[in-house]
């Protein structure tokens, strides 16, 4: 006997069960990728924060060792002119303030700038204000820790800032030898 059922009639598509595992390796497959992109989005940031700071510290350092059209550097103070004086001052995260007051013995010429008439500088630490200072001008802000060490001939220092947005710090050291008797 012939059979009585008529043809089936398929329609093409897909079944839920195949659309929810689809829809599930898609989003972790997403998931991941959003994932990557914030993790080197924060890598990123934290590069760039790193840089800036050692950059900034760098400079700082730099005005004091070599000098600025307005003040001589380091480089050219006296061995003999040269005195480091704890401040009393403290920050809040125990760093301990200094000063130094060091001098040159250079003849001043006409052609020297009117800066170098000033035998002496003073290079200030101050961790509650969180800047270095050379002659009341800022050098440097967002220190939050700084030391300076001078041991006759060589002096060392060493900075280390802090970003204000995102509280990364990075520290920058250098030596210096003196030059002048």
């Amino acid at each position: 006997m012939p059979s009585t059922k008529s043809p089936s009639t398929s329609k093409a598509g897909f079944t839920l069960t195949e659309i929810m595992v689809a829809m599930s390796i898609a989003g972790l497959l997403g998931m991941g990728l959003f994932g990557n992109i914030m993790m080197h989005g924060r890598s990123f940031r934290y590069n760039q924060t790193s840089n800036q700071n050692v950059h900034q510290a760098g400079m700082a350092l730099q005005r004091v060792i070599y000098g600025t059209p307005n003040y001589w550097g380091m480089r050219m103070a006296s061995r003999s002119g040269m005195q480091v004086v704890p401040t009393g001052v403290v920050g809040d995260n125990g760093a301990l303030g200094w000063q130094v007051v060091y001098r040159h013995n250079l003849l001043v010429t006409d052609d020297m700038p009117e800066s170098f008439s000033q035998h002496q500088q003073t290079l200030v630490f101050d961790p509650r204000a969180q800047t270095l200072t050379l002659n009341d001008h800022e050098v440097a802000r967002n220190v939050v820790d700084a030391y300076f060490e001078y041991n006759g001939r060589v002096a060392g220092m060493g900075l280390q800032i802090e970003h204000e947005t995102y509280g990364l710090q990075a520290m920058v050291e250098t030596r210096c030898t003196l030059r002048n008797q």
